[in-house]
């Protein structure tokens, strides 16, 4: 999946030229992989084990190490160079939180009509390579390198031009940085896949999995059928995503439950633990922000008025073995006549919402009505958040509230209920309004 955290087409064709340069803390902390005779992998920094327990997104960040978590990851470069008011950018200010990162490195995508096979494009996008590397090799924070982010999505596995392109990409970083080993990221353990990278990209160092919902939890027993001896990392895991979901028959998927969410991150990372083959070295829960992707809320471990989910609490488990002091609000059913249905313009209807606080204090419910997404994408890519229509909720009291159906259209109605914590938990299904069909008579 991609998190379009700067826009698409700053991306394309990046310039050689060098980044511009920074005042940030200096002194690399040297990270080293290494095997034991059993064959088992242990990722060293400074010269002590290091298991990630990481996150990937654009906000909250500092909310990190208080779950537990010791690493951050990010897309590209681009995104550390925005500096605050200290003139800090974000790897230093990762670093404050004593947070290491997974520094992206954006490689451009077959899909999008990038070449892989010579040219100009090609040797542009070397020299991108080149210059943040030696831009952020020195940074205490730096971790690792993530060359690429599903750069093989939509296009044949067995693409030797782009695989040894990446071979090629890879045998830049590790000269210009011996110090910090090199991963690249596909979208999901396909054995094709997989078994490409063995065969025409020799040099990567770590492989990086970004898998969803119950692919998460196969993972481990994927990369054994295929003989995948090095070691990996989920760069991203999380719930199952609205490319896996059921849809109604104008398109829209229907959404897990903040509920079935937490399974889903609980499934993926205890899978990986349990297969317990000496190659897994942690991961990155997805999103540690939020973002629109079919919808607000599908993906965000945040709401986007700051809420945290109960995947936060669930990934602050998986990290300490520990949940936190107050848990976040679950929601044990609702009332929705209109629920994937088709309703006419003007209806109204009485909707309600039961929930309960872990540790029994009030909850307040919030109701809101928005366009369904127009335009699918694939891959993550970037969306335009849709209408809201504040009109559509007529009343609302207590966890019951009155919806009145918009003009025609597809629609989603929402409801999040929040503890005294900020702690939420958020439902949603997408409905339909028609107009009445004109009788023949």
């Amino acid at each position: 999946m991609l998190l379009r955290l700067v826009p698409l087409l700053a991306l394309v064709f990046a310039s050689c030229a060098p980044f511009a340069a920074a005042a940030s803390p200096t002194g690399a902390v040297p990270v080293k992989l290494q095997q034991d005779a059993a064959g088992r992998w242990t990722l060293l920094r400074g010269g002590q084990p290091y298991f990630i327990r990481g996150a990937g997104g654009s906000n909250h960040h500092e909310l990190i190490p208080q779950f537990g978590g010791n690493s951050l990851r990010t897309w590209h470069v681009w995104q550390l160079e925005p500096r605050d008011e200290q003139g800090r950018n974000m790897i230093d200010r990762a670093h404050e939180l004593g947070l290491t990162m997974t520094v992206g490195i954006w490689v451009q995508q077959a899909r999008r009509g990038f070449k892989f096979d010579g040219g100009p494009a090609v040797q542009k996008q070397r020299d991108m390579v080149r210059n943040a590397v030696r831009k952020y090799r020195d940074h205490p924070a730096t971790l690792l390198w993530g060359l690429g982010n599903e750069v093989e999505i939509a296009v044949s596995p067995d693409n030797p031009a782009m695989w040894g392109e990446l071979n090629e990409l890879a045998k830049i970083v590790k000269a210009e940085d011996p110090d910090h080993p090199v991963m690249t990221i596909i979208a999901g353990a396909s054995a094709e896949k997989i078994k490409a990278i063995m065969k025409y990209y020799p040099e990567i160092e770590i492989l990086g999995i970004n898998a969803y919902g119950e692919n998460a939890a196969k993972t481990p027993e994927i990369l054994k059928s295929v003989g995948w001896t090095k070691p990996w990392v989920f760069t991203e895991f999380g719930p199952s995503g609205p490319w896996s979901a059921r849809k109604m028959e104008w398109n829209a998927p229907i959404e897990p439950t903040g509920e079935q969410k937490v399974k889903m991150y609980r499934a993926g990372w205890e899978a990986a633990i349990k297969a317990d083959d000496g190659q897994f070295l942690g991961g990155y829960a997805f999103i540690w922000g939020h973002k629109q992707e079919a919808t607000q809320t599908w993906f965000g471990m945040f709401l986007p008025t700051g809420e945290r989910t109960a995947a936060v609490d669930v990934v602050k488990q998986l990290w300490t073995g520990e949940w936190p002091a107050d848990l976040c609000p679950e929601i044990t059913g609702w009332t929705v006549p209109l629920a994937e249905q088709t309703v006419a313009p003007g209806a109204e209807f009485t909707v309600a919402v039961e929930a309960r606080d872990p540790e029994g204090r009030p909850l307040v419910a919030t109701w809101w009505v928005m366009a369904e997404a127009s335009r699918p994408k694939i891959g993550g890519d970037r969306e335009a958040v849709p209408q809201t229509f504040p009109e559509a909720i007529v009343r609302a009291e207590g966890m019951q509230a009155v919806v009145r159906a918009p003009a025609p259209g597809n629609y989603r109605l929402f409801v999040k209920v929040v503890d005294p914590a900020n702690g939420t938990s958020v439902r949603n299904t997408p409905f339909r309004v028609a107009a009445p069909v004109p009788s023949a008579n």
